[in-house]
């Protein structure tokens, strides 16, 4: 059995839902009892108030009932957590999304850079850890699937250690983010193992997808959702 065949064992996450249910902080819900309706924990994106202050994100956070702050910054960890908030999902390293583990030459550079992020994490109590394909750059699906499996082996036995689970995002190259590998559901299965998981967004694969029914109807045995 070679690499990829080994990482073809894990479930997917769908709608932004991550892996561990106790750790979910962006769209989960909560069952109730009777006829009552679902309760949405909501959360918010760093990156999406970047200008804000954390404190006064917080601050908004707590007045609005939104529970969790995602894609945390290491320094950011503490003031959340003690703040009452939660973190379902932590930032990886500063190349982002347009360069990842598909580059076999920067390797070494994410393990280093995950090696520290990932400890720092679960001693926030963070379970969840994003990385990313990158773009493709010329390379075809099945070298880049090869490349990310390849690079990827070494972190998911750091996040084994530490009970992290690595979420791999799939994201929409038709829309937001041209030439990203990681864009439709095919790939990211054959890519999905044990601590590694998918973010699988609506709208980014709103237009890679023929059909969600489809999707989730193949899939059921692999996706986690509400």
């Amino acid at each position: 059995m070679n690499r990829r065949e080994n990482l073809k064992t894990l479930s997917l996450g769908v709608g932004a839902l991550l892996s561990n249910p106790a750790g979910i902080g962006a769209m989960a819900l909560d069952h109730t009892s009777g006829s009552e309706p679902f309760k949405i924990r909501h959360s918010v994106s760093r990156w999406c108030y970047a200008s804000t202050p954390l404190e006064k994100l917080v601050d908004f956070c707590k007045e609005k009932n939104i529970h969790s702050i995602e894609l945390l910054e290491p320094d950011e960890y503490k003031y959340v957590t003690k703040k009452g908030l939660t973190c379902a999902v932590a930032n990886g390293p500063e190349t982002h999304i347009t360069r990842g583990f598909n580059e076999s030459a920067l390797h070494p550079y994410l393990l280093n850079e995950y090696r520290r992020l990932i400890p720092m994490a679960a001693d926030a109590g963070i379970p969840n850890i994003i990385c990313f394909s990158g773009n493709r750059n010329g390379l075809n699906d099945n070298t880049g699937l090869e490349n990310c499996a390849k690079g990827l082996e070494p972190v998911i036995k750091l996040a084994e250690k530490h009970k992290i689970t690595l979420i791999m995002e799939l994201l929409n190259s038709k829309v937001d983010h041209a030439d990203y590998q990681c864009d439709h559901t095919s790939w990211g299965v054959n890519l999905v193992q044990k601590r590694v998981q998918i973010i699988l967004n609506c709208f980014m694969t709103s237009t890679t997808c023929k059909s969600w029914k489809e999707i989730l109807s193949k899939l059921s045995e692999k996706i986690l959702h509400p």
